[in-house]
């Protein structure tokens, strides 16, 4: 399980797969720099597994012929289990290529201090708006699964696009409760992999 939080934000990644030579539960926490530099290493090899070692202070992994260090932080994680939805009702299900590429042209219009467009979703539909006094407004309409009652929110396009980008392809599922709490974002169909990606309500913006 991967867990990871810029304080706004929260994903969180499980695979349904053994680690081989982990016999209980255990639990690293490193910063994100490191994560990036060992994505960077990993995204360059052809190596199908990777060994890791903990020391009292690091984690050392190895790939292929190469070994990477990594220093443990000290503190405690905060508890994203306390967080994590778990009432969210109404879902909208959209292709990930549609919304990445709408949510691109639409964000152009969104005002550049406090980035924002609202996502109102209706039967079988999400229209998806932005406006600002300096770029004027745009909105563009998807089809969706969508059949709850209406709900307009408001949401930072940058931090919805960081997610499709990771889910790459295929549909991608948003589950909302209400325009006060947080959205999660997850692929539709993900084999032995589930991914999750949230918003905290704190940082989306709802229009009148």
């Amino acid at each position: 399980t991967l867990v990871a939080t810029d304080g706004h934000r929260l994903a969180f990644a499980k695979a349904a797969e053994s680690v081989e030579g982990v016999a209980t539960s255990v639990e690293y926490l490193i910063a994100l720099k490191g994560v990036r530099q060992l994505s960077a290493l990993l995204a360059t090899t052809k190596e199908d597994f990777v060994d890791f070692v903990s020391s009292e202070s690091s984690l050392f992994f190895r790939i292929g012929t190469r070994v990477y260090s990594v220093r443990k932080m000290m503190g405690k994680f905060p508890d994203y289990r306390a967080v994590m939805p778990k009432t969210n009702d109404k879902k909208a299900i959209v292709a990930v290529k549609d919304l990445t590429e709408t949510l691109q042209r639409v964000g152009q219009f969104a005002n550049d201090q406090s980035p924002s467009v609202r996502l109102s979703l209706g039967a079988n539909q999400v229209l998806i708006s932005s406006s600002s006094v300096e770029s004027g407004e745009s909105e563009e309409t998807l089809a969706t699964t969508y059949s709850a009652e209406a709900l307009v929110i408001g949401i930072n396009p940058s931090f919805l696009l960081d997610a499709l980008k990771v889910l790459g392809g295929g549909e991608v599922t948003m589950e909302f409760l209400d325009p006060m709490h947080s959205i999660v974002v997850r692929p539709e169909t993900s084999d032995n992999m589930q991914e999750f990606r949230f918003i905290r309500s704190e940082e989306r913006r709802v229009g009148k």
